[in-house]
């Protein structure tokens, strides 16, 4: 793993083996990239997770248990589930019921962001069917 700047996790091999050089445009922003463009990298990506954080609390407030819109899988949930997965398989999260490496992270760019009970319900209502354990049997 590279560690390019403390604020962001390592850089990991991506799941078909692609290494970091072999992804293009990233790898250059870290090597050839004159600093004015790293700084407005940083800066897109720390209004990304803030945008992340507003659309997590939003999904908070509006998600209606047992599933997202209630008592039946929908396809809101079958659109969450896998961009919520991802998140926290980037930050390298294995207990799928576990938020506090993809909390921290958001919290270095919104400090006050906690993942609320509503949201935490619904990803283990949903981690609890069959089909999720057989597709997200380990992250990714």
């Amino acid at each position: 793993m590279l560690h390019l700047n403390s604020t962001f996790p390592p850089i990991r091999r991506t799941t078909n083996g692609a290494t970091l050089k072999e992804n293009g445009g990233l790898y250059h922003l870290f090597t050839d990239a004159p600093q004015m463009d790293r700084g407005a990298f940083f800066k897109d990506t720390a209004a990304g997770y803030q945008r992340f954080a507003t659309g997590l609390d939003l999904l908070e407030r509006q998600i209606r248990l047992p599933y997202a819109i209630g008592d039946h899988v929908t396809v809101a949930d079958l659109h969450i589930v896998p961009w919520l997965s991802h998140a926290l398989w980037a930050l390298g999260t294995i207990d799928r019921s576990e938020f506090s490496k993809l909390e921290g992270r958001i919290q270095l760019t919104v400090p006050d962001f906690k993942f609320g009970p509503r949201l935490r319900e619904w990803w283990s209502n949903f981690g609890k069917r069959d089909s999720f354990q057989q597709v997200f049997n380990v992250l990714h």
